[in-house]
């Protein structure tokens, strides 16, 4: 038997929110470092890797923060779907017990 909560189901996906735009907030990573690297190295390999390892960074926290935002939908999606099938239930059992 699980214990489902759908109001504890939306606080976390809330709190995954919250925590989803704080992860995004961080991007992009260093883009004044990154820019300023690859002007002041001008013709240095060095300085288009600095730029290029930054802005894959910001790909891969995006992509975090897709994954986040996606879980906080689902478990509002799963929430939502289990107090449809709870009312449905219950609603059963009302119709039961007046007969």
């Amino acid at each position: 038997m699980f214990d489902v909560d759908p109001a504890k189901m939306r606080k976390l996906a809330a709190d995954v929110r919250v925590h989803s735009d704080a992860v995004a907030g961080k991007a992009p990573v260093a883009k004044t470092a990154r820019d300023q690297a690859r002007d002041n190295l001008t013709g240095s390999a060095t300085g288009v890797r600095i730029q290029e390892t930054l802005e894959a960074l910001d790909r891969v926290v995006e992509f975090h923060v897709g994954r986040l935002r996606e879980l906080a939908g689902g478990i509002e999606v799963q929430a939502t779907a289990f107090e449809q099938q709870d009312e449905a239930f219950a609603s059963g059992l009302r119709q039961v017990g007046q007969r």
